[in-house]
Protein backbone atom coordinates (compact mmCIF):
# COMPACT_ATOMS: atom_id res chain seq x y z
CA UNK A 1 0.00 0.00 0.00
CA UNK A 2 0.97 3.56 -0.93
CA UNK A 3 1.98 6.13 2.34
CA UNK A 4 0.89 9.18 1.55
CA UNK A 5 3.45 11.72 3.00
CA UNK A 6 2.56 13.42 6.45
CA UNK A 7 2.39 17.00 4.65
CA UNK A 8 -0.67 15.78 2.83
CA UNK A 9 -3.47 16.73 5.54
CA UNK A 10 -7.35 16.74 5.74
CA UNK A 11 -7.45 20.17 4.99
CA UNK A 12 -5.61 19.63 1.64
CA UNK A 13 -7.10 16.09 0.85
CA UNK A 14 -10.76 17.91 1.02
CA UNK A 15 -9.64 21.28 -0.75
CA UNK A 16 -7.19 19.75 -3.37
CA UNK A 17 -6.23 16.30 -4.01
CA UNK A 18 -10.26 15.07 -3.87
CA UNK A 19 -11.64 16.91 -6.27
CA UNK A 20 -8.92 15.98 -9.00
CA UNK A 21 -9.47 12.26 -7.94
CA UNK A 22 -12.78 12.01 -8.72
CA UNK A 23 -12.08 14.04 -12.23
CA UNK A 24 -9.47 11.50 -13.29
CA UNK A 25 -11.42 8.48 -12.16
CA UNK A 26 -14.83 9.70 -13.35
CA UNK A 27 -12.77 10.61 -16.92
CA UNK A 28 -10.88 7.36 -16.61
CA UNK A 29 -14.43 5.44 -15.85
CA UNK A 30 -16.67 6.95 -18.52
CA UNK A 31 -14.13 7.26 -21.05
CA UNK A 32 -11.50 4.33 -21.00
CA UNK A 33 -8.38 5.97 -22.72
CA UNK A 34 -6.84 3.32 -24.96
CA UNK A 35 -4.09 2.59 -22.50
CA UNK A 36 -6.53 0.92 -20.33
CA UNK A 37 -8.13 -1.06 -24.05
CA UNK A 38 -8.47 -5.15 -23.49
CA UNK A 39 -6.20 -4.13 -26.98
CA UNK A 40 -3.47 -2.10 -24.45
CA UNK A 41 -3.85 -4.63 -21.65
CA UNK A 42 -0.62 -6.28 -22.94
CA UNK A 43 1.41 -2.95 -22.83
CA UNK A 44 0.40 -2.90 -18.97
CA UNK A 45 1.57 -5.84 -18.28
CA UNK A 46 4.86 -5.55 -19.86
CA UNK A 47 7.74 -3.88 -18.73
CA UNK A 48 7.39 -0.88 -20.17
CA UNK A 49 4.48 0.46 -18.41
CA UNK A 50 2.65 -1.91 -15.20
CA UNK A 51 -0.55 -0.90 -13.88
CA UNK A 52 1.07 -0.50 -10.39
CA UNK A 53 3.19 1.95 -12.40
CA UNK A 54 -0.28 3.61 -14.01
CA UNK A 55 -2.08 3.63 -10.75
CA UNK A 56 0.81 5.47 -9.01
CA UNK A 57 1.19 8.24 -11.82
CA UNK A 58 -2.72 8.72 -11.88
CA UNK A 59 -3.66 8.90 -7.80
CA UNK A 60 0.27 10.25 -6.83
CA UNK A 61 0.40 12.45 -9.65
CA UNK A 62 -2.65 13.75 -11.83
CA UNK A 63 -5.14 13.37 -9.27
CA UNK A 64 -3.48 15.96 -7.07
CA UNK A 65 -2.59 17.79 -10.24
CA UNK A 66 -5.71 18.24 -11.73
CA UNK A 67 -6.78 19.05 -8.03
CA UNK A 68 -4.79 22.29 -7.35
CA UNK A 69 -5.60 23.05 -10.80
CA UNK A 70 -9.24 23.54 -10.50
CA UNK A 71 -8.49 24.73 -7.26
CA UNK A 72 -6.82 27.70 -9.22
CA UNK A 73 -9.22 28.09 -11.81
CA UNK A 74 -11.80 28.42 -9.40
CA UNK A 75 -10.28 31.34 -8.08
CA UNK A 76 -9.50 32.93 -10.99
CA UNK A 77 -12.95 32.26 -12.04
CA UNK A 78 -14.09 34.25 -8.96
CA UNK A 79 -11.71 36.90 -8.73
CA UNK A 80 -12.47 37.76 -12.55
CA UNK A 81 -16.30 37.46 -11.81
CA UNK A 82 -15.35 39.77 -9.21
CA UNK A 83 -13.42 42.29 -11.31
CA UNK A 84 -16.33 42.01 -13.97
CA UNK A 85 -18.54 42.71 -11.81
CA UNK A 86 -17.32 45.94 -10.58
CA UNK A 87 -16.40 47.07 -13.96
CA UNK A 88 -16.82 50.84 -14.59
CA UNK A 89 -17.87 50.99 -10.44
CA UNK A 90 -14.19 52.41 -8.52
CA UNK A 91 -16.06 52.11 -5.13
CA UNK A 92 -16.86 48.10 -5.72
CA UNK A 93 -12.70 47.65 -7.54
CA UNK A 94 -11.62 49.80 -3.87
CA UNK A 95 -13.42 47.22 -1.97
CA UNK A 96 -11.99 44.26 -4.12
CA UNK A 97 -8.79 45.47 -3.53
CA UNK A 98 -8.89 45.98 -0.27
CA UNK A 99 -10.46 43.15 0.75
CA UNK A 100 -7.43 40.70 -0.71
CA UNK A 101 -5.24 43.11 1.29
CA UNK A 102 -7.37 42.71 4.38
CA UNK A 103 -7.09 38.62 4.02
CA UNK A 104 -3.97 38.51 3.85
CA UNK A 105 -2.80 40.47 6.22
CA UNK A 106 -5.53 38.49 8.48
CA UNK A 107 -3.76 34.89 7.01
CA UNK A 108 -0.19 36.40 8.93
CA UNK A 109 -1.75 36.87 12.17
CA UNK A 110 -4.35 34.20 12.49
CA UNK A 111 -4.04 31.46 16.15
CA UNK A 112 -3.47 27.52 15.25
CA UNK A 113 -6.54 27.75 15.76
CA UNK A 114 -9.05 30.50 13.43
CA UNK A 115 -6.14 28.87 11.09
CA UNK A 116 -7.44 25.85 11.13
CA UNK A 117 -10.77 26.53 10.92
CA UNK A 118 -10.44 28.85 8.13
CA UNK A 119 -8.38 26.36 6.63
CA UNK A 120 -11.28 23.93 6.98
CA UNK A 121 -14.15 26.14 5.55
CA UNK A 122 -11.71 27.33 2.65
CA UNK A 123 -11.67 23.19 2.06
CA UNK A 124 -14.53 22.54 1.91
CA UNK A 125 -15.65 25.60 -0.65
CA UNK A 126 -12.70 24.51 -2.82
CA UNK A 127 -13.94 20.96 -2.81
CA UNK A 128 -17.44 21.89 -4.19
CA UNK A 129 -16.38 25.03 -6.56
CA UNK A 130 -13.37 22.59 -7.79
CA UNK A 131 -15.59 19.08 -8.34
CA UNK A 132 -18.05 21.67 -10.35
CA UNK A 133 -15.52 22.99 -12.43
CA UNK A 134 -14.01 19.45 -13.33
CA UNK A 135 -17.19 17.55 -13.74
CA UNK A 136 -18.22 20.61 -16.02
CA UNK A 137 -14.92 19.65 -18.01
CA UNK A 138 -16.07 16.17 -18.14
CA UNK A 139 -19.25 17.17 -19.49
CA UNK A 140 -17.99 19.11 -22.37
CA UNK A 141 -15.92 16.33 -23.38
CA UNK A 142 -18.61 13.61 -22.78
CA UNK A 143 -21.12 16.04 -25.57
CA UNK A 144 -18.02 16.27 -27.66
CA UNK A 145 -16.35 12.98 -27.81
CA UNK A 146 -19.15 10.16 -26.25
CA UNK A 147 -22.57 11.60 -26.90
CA UNK A 148 -24.05 8.25 -26.26
CA UNK A 149 -23.76 8.58 -22.61
CA UNK A 150 -27.05 10.73 -22.60
CA UNK A 151 -27.62 9.49 -18.76
CA UNK A 152 -23.99 9.65 -17.53
CA UNK A 153 -24.04 13.30 -19.16
CA UNK A 154 -27.21 14.13 -17.08
CA UNK A 155 -25.73 12.56 -14.07
CA UNK A 156 -22.80 14.87 -14.13
CA UNK A 157 -24.39 18.01 -15.49
CA UNK A 158 -27.07 17.68 -11.78
CA UNK A 159 -23.88 17.21 -9.75
CA UNK A 160 -21.71 19.86 -11.08
CA UNK A 161 -24.97 22.21 -10.26
CA UNK A 162 -25.90 20.77 -7.13
CA UNK A 163 -21.58 21.49 -6.35
CA UNK A 164 -21.97 24.86 -7.52
CA UNK A 165 -25.55 25.70 -5.11
CA UNK A 166 -23.37 24.30 -2.53
CA UNK A 167 -20.16 26.60 -3.57
CA UNK A 168 -22.33 29.42 -3.12
CA UNK A 169 -24.02 28.71 -0.04
CA UNK A 170 -20.80 27.03 1.81
CA UNK A 171 -19.27 31.02 0.48
CA UNK A 172 -22.55 33.13 1.03
CA UNK A 173 -22.97 30.64 4.77
CA UNK A 174 -19.72 29.73 6.42
CA UNK A 175 -16.93 30.70 4.51
CA UNK A 176 -17.30 34.91 4.24
CA UNK A 177 -19.50 35.17 7.58
CA UNK A 178 -16.08 33.26 9.48
CA UNK A 179 -13.99 35.13 7.46
CA UNK A 180 -15.78 38.74 8.24
CA UNK A 181 -15.95 37.62 12.14
CA UNK A 182 -11.94 36.93 11.86
CA UNK A 183 -11.70 40.22 10.67
CA UNK A 184 -13.60 41.78 13.46
CA UNK A 185 -11.64 39.74 15.62
CA UNK A 186 -7.81 40.39 14.59
CA UNK A 187 -8.71 44.01 13.97
CA UNK A 188 -8.41 43.96 10.15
Amino acid sequence: MVEVPSFFNKIDFFGRLLPGYVVVTLFLILFRPPILDESSRQLLSTAIVSFDLFSAIVFIVAGPAVGFTLTWIGRIFGYFWQLISSAGRPIAKDRINNYVRKYSELKVHLSEIDQARLDLVEAEYDFCASTCIGLAFVAIYSVFHSPDLRLSLLLIIVSSAILFIGAIWQKNQTYGPLLYSLFTKYNI
